[in-house]
């Protein structure tokens, strides 16, 4: 069968970048700390509806957080018209994830809007992840 060609046609492999990432626990000062030493910063701008089954500023953050499988940072946050937080985690390969959440209630739009803002070593770890939230966050626009 000497100069003969066979091709085998493979479908392309999806990963999800949350299988990669694991809670990290740690104090307010090892945040502050951490976040002033990691380069990539993506910003994402959150508005969802509070016709939805998320009515709350708590209940996006807490959806975030369990979504992205990350460790809330600090104080235990309340349930008012704002609210600010911060999540950690690590992926399984040790890039440290970093996440500051800011949320408000527009009561007349019935909406939550805000932002959050993702720090990490790498620009492909801060990227993919920023796209993953907003697939996360998509039935939750209207």
């Amino acid at each position: 069968m000497a100069g003969h060609e066979h091709s085998i046609v493979l479908l392309p492999i999806s990963v999800d970048v949350l299988d990669f990432c694991r809670p990290h626990p740690q104090s307010d000062s090892e945040f502050r700390t951490q976040w002033t030493l990691l380069e990539w910063e993506n910003k994402l701008n959150i508005d969802v509806s509070m016709e939805r089954d998320l009515k709350s500023c708590l209940q996006v953050y807490e959806f975030l957080a369990e979504s992205m499988k990350l460790s809330r940072v600090g104080q235990k946050v309340s349930d008012a018209d704002y609210l600010a937080g911060n999540l950690s985690g690590r992926t399984i390969f040790g890039e440290e994830i970093m996440v500051n959440v800011c949320l408000e209630k527009n009561l007349q739009a019935s909406r939550i809007t805000g932002h959050l803002r993702l720090r990490s070593r790498s620009q492909d770890v801060a990227m993919a992840l920023g796209d993953r939230i907003l697939s996360l966050l998509k039935p939750f626009k209207l």
